[in-house]
């Protein structure tokens, strides 16, 4: 029998990274980067997931500043990026 391996710890780095971006800046910049290489939007979905849960939580100031760390950084075609002239 073959029992799959799921890195469980790179995991739990990715969620703790996306619960400590609305509190330090180094997460904050590093979120964004992640979701401006992200193509798939997987680290969108995961956002507002955290963002839910800041909600759940009661704490929508946190909600808020996460979903516009992930707004901001998004990678979609057509629009220009925040250092970019139009």
């Amino acid at each position: 029998m073959v029992i799959p391996f799921i890195p469980l710890g790179w995991l739990f780095v990715a969620l703790a990274s996306l619960l400590m971006a609305p509190y330090i800046k180094f997460m904050r910049r590093f979120i964004g980067w992640l979701s401006t290489k992200d193509k798939t939007g997987f680290v969108k979905k995961a956002g507002e997931k955290a963002a839910q849960l800041y909600q759940w939580v009661g704490d929508p100031k946190r909600a808020a500043k996460l979903e516009t760390i992930l707004e901001e950084n998004s990678s979609s075609p057509g629009q220009p990026k925040r250092n970019e002239k139009q």
